[in-house]
């Protein structure tokens, strides 16, 4: 079977990484895949379109943010999706580019868990992928800043500006900066496009 996390092999996480783990972690970037690209394709199709549901944004992304979210904008995603999906595959862990990465890391994770719970799975090998998701977050991400976004409680806490925003030093949440490379991480190339024409 294909291991479409191998980044980690050379660290405790990568014994945790078992078959059973290994396939969860597949099929969910098959499936967060396929909802960003059923996504696109439906943004594409009428980019004046209000429609009530969108199969990747409403599900993985802040829903404060939606319209922000158009065609271009979740094609930059996917873009960053496609490449923590390379990461992960690459030894060693190189680690997240971007806000948008963090993201997108976020959603392959959330979408395993959902697929885990959803499944009829015994206890203990849902323990088991609950263990090394956790883990694998834990060495994925440098920070869990980004989980400020769903909470609207915490709007404005990224904002410089006022005396919270200037305690948690926390980087910038709004999805106009999603894209902005981490220090010397540089995000795909592509990420940079400006108009749906260059799509």
């Amino acid at each position: 079977m294909l291991r479409p996390v191998t980044a980690f092999d050379d660290t405790e996480l990568g014994a945790l990484l078992d078959h059973d783990v290994q396939e969860a972690l597949g099929d969910a970037m098959e499936f967060v895949d396929d909802q960003l690209i059923e996504e696109i394709t439906f943004r594409c199709a009428d980019t004046n379109l209000d429609a009530d549901w969108f199969p990747f944004s409403d599900f993985h992304l802040p829903r404060r943010y939606r319209d922000e979210y158009d065609a271009l904008f979740v094609r930059r995603v996917h873009i960053c999706f496609l490449s923590v999906v390379a990461h992960l595959a690459t030894p060693p862990w190189a680690g997240l580019a971007c806000r948008a990465e963090e993201f997108a890391l976020n959603a392959l994770l959330t979408q395993v868990r959902v697929d885990t719970e959803s499944q009829a799975r015994s206890p203990t090998a849902q323990s088991t992928t609950n263990e090394a998701l956790l883990m694998l977050s834990d060495a994925a991400f440098d920070d869990t800043d980004f989980e400020f976004a769903f909470d609207l409680a915490t709007d404005g806490i990224d904002d410089p500006e006022t005396p919270l925003g200037q305690a948690m030093g926390i980087g910038p949440l709004h999805p106009r900066h999603w894209f902005e490379p981490f220090s010397d991480r540089v995000p795909h190339p592509l990420v940079q496009i400006d108009t749906c024409d260059d799509l």
